[in-house]
């Protein structure tokens, strides 16, 4: 929601506005500018805290602050508790004695990253600008090792040794001794419950989800929904629609062959329920994976291994939007979380042979060290974290209502029965009238067959560079010959390449640190 860079000797001064930035001496905040949020500046004459934070509905679009707002001690103290309770997104900075402290908030959308040297912090939502701080010899190998394997954890850490994420509801310090994190105490998890005689769980969890899209500010015809076509996306799609008939643009990463035909019909049957006013797509193949002209293969820019790894299809898709007038993209993002899968739904997982001894060793130690239990499932965190920064980039806002705090919380107290499956979900379709293909699809829906692809067209010879020479065979997180009879299966595109799809992090990791060289 910010960027910033901030020197020790600054932390006592006066801030003042000058263009898009708040300065004092050679320190800068620049807040993210979007309609969908926000930010304040008060002052006690002894500390400043800036927060940026998420708009609420039903508040007039604030004047952008030209000085800090002036008031009494007792009064900034209780302000900065209201800025750290606030029940969006939000990011709550403290500057004054000496001291820089960042709040994170309990369901960030977009990532924080940090890292100090020479007396100085420095902070973004877009890791590439702390590429000053990211070396390709000092990798952190148990992060390493957990993207390589599969294993990714919500975490401080991140890729780089002296580069950390702030995550939800974490503080960080900086002052004269440095930068330092700490995490905040773990979140109390709730038990099912009974449900009260004549209760209706389809209908309550339909209300909550239109109050957790009803406390933005969403303007309808500048909004986009990702209908995919999936349970989590047309959830929210129809609540969505509920709200703004006729004005929403849907828009979607399109599937090939018969899954794409089927995928067709259902997004059909839900723009028209939904009451889409428009349809942006962009075929799925057509960008797929390391295609070559996108950012993660040619530039411009540097890509984390950890972003979205459709990052050609989206951003070509952000694009589209952009061109229509849209800002704002709403997302099904935390769906599976509310809900509990059915036994085998997700299907073992491939044998990654080809993980080097480092990366092997390291897996012991890959849930030290992590953030405690939150609010907001771990997994839909660091999927929201994984696609901010493209749509930041794009002056696009994610919006995810089902990684609102309160529904999470009303959907684990629902009992069993009706989350196993996503049960209340698929009644709510069936109740709409909505025809069983969208609430049981017959062919399954994934991007399996893309990644597939992408890695057949561009892959096979990327992998046989690497194994020659690379930065993660040469950290030990890579088998080098292991990697050369993936590479042929990969380029031969022979059946079964789907199961080598997991190695699509080892061009990404290794893609990224040569863009660093």
């Amino acid at each position: 929601m910010l960027k910033l860079s901030i020197v020790d000797g600054d932390l006592s001064g006066a801030w003042k506005r000058i263009g898009n930035r708040w300065e004092c001496g050679t320190s800068w905040v620049e807040p993210y500018r979007h309609p969908m949020l926000e930010h304040v500046v008060f002052t006690d004459g002894r500390s400043v805290c800036l927060t940026v934070r998420e708009r609420r509905a039903g508040t007039p679009v604030p004047a952008e602050p030209s000085a800090p707002e002036a008031m009494p001690t007792h009064a900034y103290r209780e302000a900065v508790r209201e800025q750290r309770a606030w029940p969006l997104d939000s990011l709550v900075l403290e500057i004054g004695a000496g001291e820089l402290r960042i709040h994170a908030g309990r369901s960030p959308v977009a990532p924080v990253y940090l890292a100090d040297g020479a007396g100085r912090v420095c902070g973004s939502w877009d890791m590439e600008d702390l590429r000053a701080f990211m070396r390709p010899d000092a990798l952190n190998p148990r992060t390493a090792a957990r993207l390589l394997s599969g294993h990714g954890r919500y975490a401080h850490e991140t890729l780089f040794a002296g580069v950390h994420a702030l995550t939800e509801r974490s503080t960080a310090t900086f002052g004269v001794r440095g930068l330092s994190l700490a995490y905040p105490e773990p979140v109390a998890q709730p038990l099912p419950r009974q449900l009260v005689e004549g209760a209706d769980p389809v209908a309550a969890f339909e209300m909550m989800l239109e109050r957790a899209l009803a406390l933005r500010p969403i303007m309808g015809e500048r909004t986009a929904m990702q209908l995919s076509g999936g349970q989590d996306s047309a959830t929210v799609a129809l609540s969505l629609g509920a709200l703004f008939p006729g004005r929403v643009t849907a828009c979607a990463m399109m599937l090939p062959g018969e899954v794409g035909v089927q995928q067709e019909r259902r997004r059909r049957a839900l723009m028209e329920a939904s009451r889409m006013a428009a349809d942006v797509r962009i075929a799925a193949l057509d960008l797929p994976p390391l295609s070559p002209g996108g950012r993660r293969v040619a530039g411009p820019g540097w890509s984390s291994p950890f972003e979205e790894p459709y990052l050609e299809l989206l951003t070509a898709l952000l694009g589209r939007l952009g061109a229509a007038g849209v800002h704002t993209v709403v997302t099904g993002f935390g769906g599976d979380e509310l809900m509990i899968a059915p036994p085998g739904h997700r299907g073992p997982a491939a044998d990654r042979f080809w993980l080097g001894p480092v990366a092997r060793e390291m897996a012991v130690f890959r849930d030290e060290a992590i953030a405690p239990a939150s609010a907001v499932p771990e997994s839909t965190l660091m999927a929201l974290s994984a696609v901010a920064p493209a749509m930041l980039r794009a002056g696009m806002w994610p919006v995810a209502p089902l990684a609102w705090e309160p529904l999470g919380r009303f959907a684990q107290w629902l009992p069993e029965e009706w989350r196993l499956d996503k049960r209340v979900m698929r009644e709510r379709l069936a109740r709409l009238g909505l025809p069983g293909e969208v609430a049981r699809p017959v062919l399954r829906e994934n991007f399996a067959d893309v990644m597939a692809t992408g890695l057949h067209r561009h892959g096979g010879g990327l992998l046989r560079r690497f194994a020659d020479e690379s930065y993660v065979v040469g950290a030990g997180l890579v088998d080098g010959s292991a990697l050369r009879r993936v590479a042929d299966r990969v380029a031969a595109g022979v059946p079964g390449a789907r199961e080598v799809a997991d190695v699509y992090p080892v061009v990404a990791l290794e893609l990224a640190l040569r863009s660093l060289g």
